[in-house]
């Protein structure tokens, strides 16, 4: 869990979307327990209001980090991992 920072900014879906690359239903499925893309590793929400979600910029900042931390490399012109 992240401590709130007093400078952390809360970003609202089209910011997380635009940021992270992701369309709003993959976000939602990263989201949802048992989701097909769910691995617990997503950002979670927080709740603005009833019908309102934020997510705060410092923690999707680490999750961008740590997806660059994993990154792989592919032989050229095939989808083969290079061991």
């Amino acid at each position: 869990m992240n401590p709130l920072r007093h400078n952390d900014r809360i970003l609202r879906m089209p910011e997380l979307v635009a940021l992270v690359g992701l369309k709003r239903t993959m976000i939602y499925e990263r989201l949802k327990i048992g989701g097909k893309y769910a691995d617990g590793s997503f950002p979670r929400p927080i709740k603005l209001g009833p019908r309102a979600i934020g997510f705060l910029e410092s923690e999707v900042q680490r999750w961008i980090t740590q997806r660059a931390d994993q990154r792989i490399e592919f032989k050229f012109g095939t989808s083969e991992e290079v061991a």
